[in-house]
């Protein structure tokens, strides 16, 4: 059987880019203060290079005060 190698880095960043690129919306989850996870629908303002993804929001949303207690999205 022959060994099968993975991409390297770069050609998954790009394969991963390339996916996020066919997408305007994306769904974020928070982390709610009793642990359950919220998922809220976002449009994609940006896609970085390095696939990090901006949003914009209102400054007071349930999904801007749970990032501030807990910042794993």
């Amino acid at each position: 059987m022959e060994e099968q190698q993975m991409p390297a880095t770069g050609e998954l960043r790009q394969h991963l880019h390339d996916l996020l690129s066919q997408f305007s919306t994306t769904i974020l989850v928070t982390h709610e203060p009793d642990g359950g996870l919220r998922g809220s629908p976002m449009g994609i303002a940006r896609l970085e290079d390095d696939c990090r993804i901006w949003f914009f929001t209102m400054a007071d949303t349930n999904k801007t005060r749970e990032i501030s207690q807990d910042n794993r999205v």
